[in-house]
């Protein structure tokens, strides 16, 4: 369906025929446009196109509507909703939305003839909370031999994927409006992470055991408890500020990943080193899981998971991804390798075909809880890349769940283009059934 602006007009014209299945036709609706609303009549007449909406034109003088776009229209109660509308809003400075970058967005929509409506992509520092307004480009790939991006300030969304983060007054703002319709909502960290999902015992068996660093005590306990302890940073990311630790007669080995080894051979020393090392940054402890190795190299799995058209999470692919040579680290990028999770598990675990494929039906399984659990006492998530391991007893271990995972691993690592497309359309396919747009065979809605 296609909007066609009226100049003459107050009220929403629509063919005779534009609602056809419905037993009553409404001669008032709330018109919803994203998350915009208004109360309008409706003036159906048998001489206007089936395909086409006829809206007054100045329907609001703070953002614009494409018109050259298709669009799904459905009708709930008296609320008549036209979109979808999906916002994307990957950065924080508008300034960063250059035409380079917004060209390497592009392969976010090449679903978009599925997906209809207006799309458009958006920075943090553009939101206008008082008008209710993203200025930001839209995507329009009907424009032949033209540029599929257009600017335009546009109303805020049906739904919101959210890749950065936001200012507080700003976020506040969205979810007054928006609501519950804002993926990946909250940013939380390795502690929050850890203290959500531990209460649950079929999780807190996965997760290696974590305390907060205050002081030595609390380093002397974990390493009582565990022959070998990793310090991390509360919010790092990346393998940046890692460190493993160790006791022995020499003392206290803090181990890092790219500096080497540095010996405290008092309490008093560790202690010292503890306490500059905290001044300025929180750091975790937390228990070192005894991993397989392979040719020297640690190893973890990135297990994506994402929700899809169906409102459900779904695993489109699961990465295993081999360190340097004695990191300590599973960076692969420089002198490391990845593999599809089935062929690591076969490899370093001597695994059948039979057995890697229920392993990683495992892993898949464990990370569909955490997702869970996180949808209920975290946030709303539709998009993450979850990091595991796989100690020498097969046992699965929870390292991480990334709210912001690399959505280029497949194509760089595996070479993978169909993975790496499931990946950037899905949480699009997603934004459009959580707004409550889909196919029409299924629901009713008119394309």
């Amino acid at each position: 369906m296609y909007i066609q602006w009226l100049t003459n007009e107050k009220q929403i014209v629509l063919s005779s025929q534009a609602l056809h299945g419905y037993d009553v036709l409404p001669k008032r609706v709330i018109l919803n446009l994203g998350s915009w609303k208004n109360e309008m009549v409706i003036d159906y007449r048998s001489d206007f196109p089936a395909d086409v909406i006829g809206l007054p034109a100045g329907l609001s003088p703070y953002f614009q509507i494409p018109n050259t776009l298709p669009y799904e229209m459905y009708l709930e109660e008296r609320n008549l909703y036209l979109g979808p509308i999906i916002a994307f809003i990957p950065v924080g400075d508008r300034k960063r939305l250059t035409e380079e970058r917004l060209n390497k967005l592009e392969c976010y929509f090449t679903d978009y003839k599925s997906l209809k409506g207006l799309l458009y992509v958006g920075a943090t520092n553009a939101i206008d909370p008082i008008n209710g307004t993203i200025e930001g480009f839209y995507y329009d790939p009907e424009d032949e031999g033209k540029a599929p991006w257009k600017p335009g300030i546009f109303p805020y969304p049906n739904v919101l994927y959210r890749k950065t983060d936001f200012r507080n007054d700003i976020f506040q703002s969205l979810i007054t409006t928006i609501g519950n319709k804002i993926f990946n909502t909250y940013f939380f960290d390795k502690w929050e992470l850890w203290e959500w999902l531990s209460p649950y015992p079929s999780l807190k068996e996965h997760l290696p055991e974590t305390r907060k660093l205050k002081n030595l005590e609390d380093l002397n306990l974990m390493l009582q408890a565990h022959p070998n302890v990793y310090l991390k940073l509360r919010n790092g990311s990346q393998g940046k500020g890692l460190i493993r630790v160790k006791k022995s007669i020499q003392g206290y080995h803090f181990i890092y990943r790219l500096e080497g080894e540095k010996v405290k051979s008092s309490s008093a020393e560790a202690s010292q080193f503890i306490a500059e090392l905290i001044k300025q940054k929180e750091y975790l402890i937390q228990e070192a899981i005894p991993i397989m190795q392979y040719e020297e190299r640690n190893f973890d799995f990135r297990v994506i998971m994402q929700k899809n058209s169906s409102l459900q999470w779904t695993c489109p692919g699961i990465i295993a991804r081999f360190g340097a040579k004695g990191n300590i680290a599973t960076n692969f990028t420089k002198e490391g390798f990845a593999l599809y999770g089935h062929q690591a598990l076969e490899k370093v675990f001597k695994m059948s075909t039979k057995e890697a494929f229920i392993k990683e039906q495992e892993l898949s399984e464990i990370c569909l809880e955490v997702c869970q659990t996180l949808d209920k006492c975290g946030g709303h998530y539709g998009d993450l890349g979850i990091d595991v391991m796989i100690d020498s007893h097969q046992k699965v271990w929870i390292l991480e769940v990334n709210k912001l995972h690399d959505h280029k691993m497949p194509l760089y690592a595996l070479k993978d283009k169909q993975m790496y497309l499931k990946v950037v359309t899905n949480p699009f396919a997603y934004a459009k059934a959580l707004a409550g747009f889909g196919r029409k065979e299924d629901t009713g809605k008119i394309p």
